[in-house]
């Protein structure tokens, strides 16, 4: 497995490869942005799945924006709305 120094070591060329988590741009990512991201110049680990499920959350937390008003709203709502 991974270690997380080893991710953390990574995080700018992270925050650089997925827009600056701009989950708006992320969630609109395709086949091409895949191709970039897997690329052997992006500075990232490259696992096609990990980067399909970063899109996929993305996408899924626009919805739940949506739906919800935001993602901190939703979370607390299943806690019963307490720490």
């Amino acid at each position: 497995g991974l270690s997380w120094p080893t991710i953390l070591k990574k995080r700018e060329a992270y925050r650089r490869s997925f827009d600056g988590w701009d989950i708006k741009k992320i969630a609109k990512y395709g086949a091409k942005d895949i191709e970039r991201l897997l690329s052997a110049d992006s500075g990232i680990i490259k696992n096609k799945a990990k980067v399909q499920a970063t899109i996929g959350n993305a996408q899924a937390t626009l919805k739940v924006q949506e739906e919800f008003g935001s993602l901190d709203k939703f979370l607390w709502d299943l806690a019963g709305g307490v720490p």
